[in-house]
């Protein structure tokens, strides 16, 4: 049985595979994803490196020389998340952090999930977390609640007092529990994702964030206006995401997204069981197969064409 609180054994409609970043340094990212953060490491084609926790892909980074001529923010990732097990598992990534001075940029209770939240040498954004039981989520009616508040980090540690084990890296069960992204006008990003993908729209904040996921999650994919409304995405090559993936349960899914994604005018290139597009933002996103998806899923995806201190964040 999987030991998430929330039951990821049962098969998603969709839910979300792994990142692709594009890195100007993939030594130094390397270093962080593998050394610090202790995610499992594996060599791939054309200097490709992918990070999995045991065999779950997380993410994988591809080395590029050009730098963006974007006026900066522009769209894109706001956060990768990495989702672990438990609190008590949250508590020794915590520890690790801190042991290895990884500045945090902010610890938030979400009511839902405790979360952590860094940025890797290249500023990418991370949110460590870990989930509460669903039966605890805040809720108003039906409608799951999400709220910002400070993380309780002495709660936390103190599940280390029962802890002697030496870090030996990211547990098994981790996995990347949501993407985050910048995207440039909210109602257009919200519609791609719910309309054309097929997320469900669980919370919406006023005008500048909605939240959306399947199979009752709180989130799979968080969109928000914050830094980028209005911008555009950034030069082909540069710097950042690269890529998002998202595994679709069936093949008769797949298909109808590709229909809609016709429907709606959006240029989608099928292959190898796999459908790639791009949302509103000019943010690429790949829809795999579940009995598809894999380490090499990677391969598979790119494109023919080419503690004090700490403050609560959204």
């Amino acid at each position: 049985m999987d030991s998430h609180p929330f039951n990821f054994s049962r098969s998603l409609p969709l839910s979300p595979h792994s990142v692709d970043l594009n890195a100007s340094s993939s030594d130094k990212l390397a270093r962080f994803y593998a050394d610090t953060l202790g995610l499992d490491q594996i060599a791939g084609e054309a200097g490709s490196r992918g990070f999995t926790a045991g065999t779950t892909p997380i993410l994988t980074t591809y080395p590029v020389t050009a730098h963006s001529t974007s006026t900066p923010p522009a769209t894109g990732l706001y956060h990768l998340a990495i989702l672990v097990p438990s609190r008590l598992d949250l508590a020794r990534v915590l520890r690790r952090l801190l042991e290895r001075d990884v500045p945090l940029q902010g610890a938030s209770d979400h009511g839902v999930s405790e979360a952590l939240y860094l940025a890797d040498p290249e500023g990418n954004g991370i949110e460590i977390y870990a989930d509460r039981a669903p039966q605890a989520w805040p809720r108003k009616g039906s409608q799951i609640e999400m709220f910002t508040r400070r993380l309780d980090l002495d709660g936390v540690m103190g599940e280390l007092r029962a802890d002697g084990r030496p870090w030996d890296g990211m547990p098994g069960g981790t996995r990347l529990g949501h993407v985050h992204l910048k995207v440039s006008d909210l109602g257009s990003a919200e519609a791609f994702y719910r309309d054309v993908i097929g997320f469900d729209l669980m919370l919406r904040f006023g005008d500048s964030a909605s939240f959306l996921s399947t199979g009752g999650y709180h989130h799979h994919v968080g969109l928000n206006t914050w830094e980028s409304l209005g911008r555009a995405a950034p030069a082909p090559g540069s710097p950042g995401l690269r890529l998002v993936t998202f595994t679709v349960g069936d093949a008769a899914r797949l298909r109808s997204i590709e229909a809609r994604a016709t429907e709606a005018g959006i240029a989608a290139d099928a292959r190898n069981g796999m459908l790639v597009l791009a949302d509103p933002s000019g943010i690429r996103v790949a829809l795999a197969l579940q009995s598809e998806t894999g380490p090499d899923i990677r391969r598979q995806t790119e494109p023919a064409h080419t503690l004090e201190g700490v403050q609560p964040v959204p």
